[in-house]
């Protein structure tokens, strides 16, 4: 299995994502709220799964 760089698109995502969930930890942020560990690894699985997956 090759891996590959992840798209411009996808790298914001994820970027987006991780940037929630850390503000979530500091703030008040109501759909992220007690859930910013998943947030957190739902970040790394999209940055994950763009690497792996071609054309994404």
């Amino acid at each position: 299995m090759r891996v590959g760089k992840p798209s411009a698109v996808m790298f914001i995502v994820s970027c987006v994502l991780a940037a929630l969930a850390v503000l979530a930890m500091i703030t008040s942020i109501p759909v992220v709220d007690g859930n910013e560990f998943i947030v957190m690894f739902a970040a790394w699985a999209v940055l994950a799964f763009s690497t792996v997956v071609r054309g994404i």
